[in-house]
């Protein structure tokens, strides 16, 4: 019953933290995007040894294939969250006077 109350009550705090987190991370893909291009772009010259210019190669590829994986597994997360609703029986919600932290009728009021 209680697990039920916390998960109501809880939902809009892990949601708001959910959000921040997939900011936080977007900025990171940038941050990671823009330097790997950076590093392509400084591949181009001619003092840049062949292996250096292989391996900035794989980096960017093995970058681009985690990113497509992760934002995958994105979507799917966001997909469960917009459709979960939880389960409450009735006999689980308080009524209007009762109080969610101890379930008596107006003890908190």
């Amino acid at each position: 019953m209680w697990l039920a109350v916390v998960v109501l009550l809880t939902r809009p705090t892990w949601l708001s933290n959910s959000h921040k987190t997939r900011l936080h991370i977007g900025r990171l893909v940038k941050d990671t995007s823009d330097k790997l291009k950076q590093a392509s772009d400084a591949d181009h010259g001619n003092n840049v040894s062949a292996n250096k210019k292989i391996a900035d190669a794989k980096l960017v590829k093995y970058f681009q294939a985690v990113l497509k994986e992760f934002q995958k597994a994105q979507r799917l997360a966001t997909e469960r969250e917009t459709s979960y609703t939880p389960f409450i029986p009735q006999a689980v919600l308080p009524s209007r006077n009762q109080c969610v932290l101890c379930g008596e009728d107006g003890c908190h009021s």
